[in-house]
């Protein structure tokens, strides 16, 4: 129960105590399907939007939490507050979202435009990252990983279309994803890479 009580204070915000938990053993306790759309300015990336939907069971405990008129549904204001009690958690993990650019680690802008919806009892978080600079991904090798390095929450591109791109100027792209295994964490469990080429 430590990793969840991890992750539930990660994403929830809860002020109780945590048990320690060894690194070795743990395990993911929150499963999210991620989708990444590529965001471009003319022939430059300029952002990424992020689309995460959680598990069923994860997905219930924030409706128990944040559905205040227990409808099914987040209403702006309800979304609102997840807004307010989650990102500053996720803060510290940089969202869960690692960019590089010829190899060198780009800084985390935090989100933008963050929305959170539930649609047959599933939830959903859509938010967008801005680079630090636009990108020409003809000059320059952009690669995106979004993971929990503490693997308390597993996150996974989801297996139809997860990776978009909107309005590339003139460009023709292509991801390329793949298991990062030179940079397993925990010595087991390789982060999904995506580097993007575009001509």
């Amino acid at each position: 129960m430590a990793g969840w009580r991890i992750a539930a204070r990660l994403l929830l915000g809860a002020c109780a105590a945590l048990g320690a938990g060894s690194l070795v053993s743990a395990h993911p306790d929150i499963r999210i399907e991620d989708r990444v759309i590529f965001l471009f300015e003319g022939a430059r990336v300029s952002a990424i939007e992020e689309t995460w939907t959680f598990d069923p069971d994860y997905s219930q405990s924030l409706l128990s939490d944040y559905d205040a008129d227990h409808d099914g549904r987040i209403s702006p204001a309800e979304s609102r507050k997840i807004a307010e009690h989650i990102l500053p958690n996720l803060a510290e993990f940089r969202y869960f979202t690692y960019l590089w650019v010829d190899g060198r680690d780009l800084a985390t802008h935090p989100p933008r435009d963050f929305v959170a919806s539930a649609e047959n009892g599933l939830v959903t978080f859509r938010f967008v990252i801005d680079l630090p600079s636009p990108i020409d991904p003809q000059r320059h090798v952009l690669k995106v990983e979004i993971n929990d390095r503490d693997y308390y929450v597993e996150i996974r591109l989801a297996k139809k279309d997860p990776v978009e791109f909107r309005a590339p100027r003139d460009l023709v792209c292509v991801p390329r994803v793949r298991d990062d295994v030179e940079n397993a964490y925990l010595g087991y469990v390789s982060p999904q890479e995506i580097t993007l080429s575009c001509r």
